[in-house]
């Protein structure tokens, strides 16, 4: 496998994947495992096109990425109270337009104080930012009929020690309330995919690379965990990588992106809901 470190690459270059051909990262893995090649290619940026829709929540996450990491997209500071009024409406939508985190002032003043407490915490738990944030890893990895280009986008890699840290925001550091949102949002395929590009780039590491998610509460008093996934979740995000890996190459060869397709179902009430009625 052949790889590439990226370590100036915007967002924006980013996201609108700078491959020679469409190149798939651990979000799309994601959706050709849990949903259909279709929607894969429908989000994918040279292909479908759609964009996520920009939300508050998102933006906090960005914002706490850029205020703790250092990277990232910048950040427009909006000087209105909040977003009820059109002129601030107009100013959010031109800063989402330009690639820019629209933040109202108080929300920002009050988002540093929070980056502050968060680092220090942090920093009480041993872990250092010293290596590259925001670092893009581009590499091929093999599937049936050939090699597939494949990127990642790193929240903080320390090259020399093969760390991987991934900066994750949360309002519960339960560890069960984790490990739901490890299988739900499918982290340990992004730990599979991340693991993978970091082996093409240093082969001699195989095996040995660390991975580690950092779970904050981004409030003035939230705290921190650092997690690891253990085997059997980084098996299962293995094969998911794998089976993506797969489903992409065999896509882009034959240029064919089978969805649901019609159907009809029947739809069966969900033991928490047969519980509340007292059916069950």
């Amino acid at each position: 496998m052949t790889a590439t470190l990226l370590t100036d690459l915007s967002d924006d270059d980013y996201h609108a994947d700078p491959c020679a051909t469409p190149s798939l990262s651990s979000s799309i893995a994601n959706v050709l495992v849990d949903r259909t090649p279709l929607r894969a290619w429908t989000l994918h940026p040279k292909l479908g096109g759609e964009k996520r829709e920009p939300t508050a929540a998102l933006d906090k996450g960005s914002l706490t990425h850029k205020l703790l990491l250092g990277r990232g997209a910048d950040v427009a500071i909006i000087a209105f109270d909040d977003f009820r009024k059109k002129a601030a409406q107009e100013e959010r939508d031109a800063a989402r337009a330009a690639g820019q985190i629209p933040v109202l002032e108080a929300v920002y003043e009050e988002a540093l104080a929070v980056a502050e407490h968060l680092r220090k915490r942090i920093a009480e738990m041993g872990i250092e930012f010293r290596g590259v944030s925001e670092a893009t890893i581009l590499w091929q990895d093999g599937v049936e009929g050939g090699v597939i280009d494949c990127r990642a986008r790193l929240d903080h890699l320390i090259e020399s020690e093969g760390v991987i840290y991934d900066l994750k925001t949360t309002r519960d550091l339960d560890a069960g309330v984790a490990e739901k949102a490890v299988a739900n949002y499918g982290y340990d395929t992004q730990h599979a995919a991340y693991t993978r590009a970091f082996e093409a780039l240093q082969p001699e590491l195989e095996g040995r690379v660390r991975y580690e998610l950092i779970f904050v509460e981004p409030t003035l008093h939230g705290d921190v965990m650092l997690a690891a996934l253990d085997g059997a979740f980084r098996e299962r995000g293995r094969r998911r990588w794998t089976a993506a890996c797969e489903s992409w190459g065999r896509c882009l060869r034959e240029n064919r992106w089978p969805g649901h397709g019609a159907r009809r179902v029947t739809l069966s009430m969900p033991g928490w809901l047969l519980h509340q009625e007292g059916m069950a």
